[in-house]
């Protein structure tokens, strides 16, 4: 049964094999999905979510607001727009190399332009499992 505070799966059930645990399991993590898009919506910091790949599959408003793309615009490959051109392909190989070394962590500094078109200096860290990366 899930915990209807935390909405966490306890272990113990979701290690059964009982074919109703995956519904109990596919509640779990809609639950999880459903928090993290409201602490992600609430957050003032810019967040991206990207895949296996490195192409991005969500940003949350503030990072919308703070680089003045919109969602689609932020979507795919087209994540490194707002890096400074002299610093693009530095980060953008940077990048790349922590995904096909399958790292878990990811971080660099570089310009990031805003919404009203001026840089600012940012620390971008990256930190997920070698499927999903946050």
């Amino acid at each position: 049964m899930i915990d209807t505070v935390t909405g966490v799966l306890p272990v113990e059930a979701s290690d059964r094999s009982d074919p109703g645990d995956a519904g109990l399991i596919r509640g779990a993590l809609k639950a999880s999905e459903a928090r993290f898009r409201a602490i992600s919506e609430a957050s003032p910091l810019g967040i991206f979510v990207s895949d296996a790949q490195g192409r991005c599959t969500y940003t949350n408003a503030a990072y919308q607001e703070i680089s003045g793309l919109s969602f689609e615009e932020t979507l795919g490959s087209q994540w490194n727009r707002a890096i400074h051109p002299d610093d693009r392909e530095r980060v953008e190989l940077s990048f790349q190399r922590a995904i096909d070394d399958g790292a878990s962590r990811w971080s660099d500094a570089y310009r990031f332009r805003r919404g009203d078109g001026t840089y600012a200096t940012v620390v971008d860290s990256i930190a997920g499992s070698a499927s999903s990366r946050l």
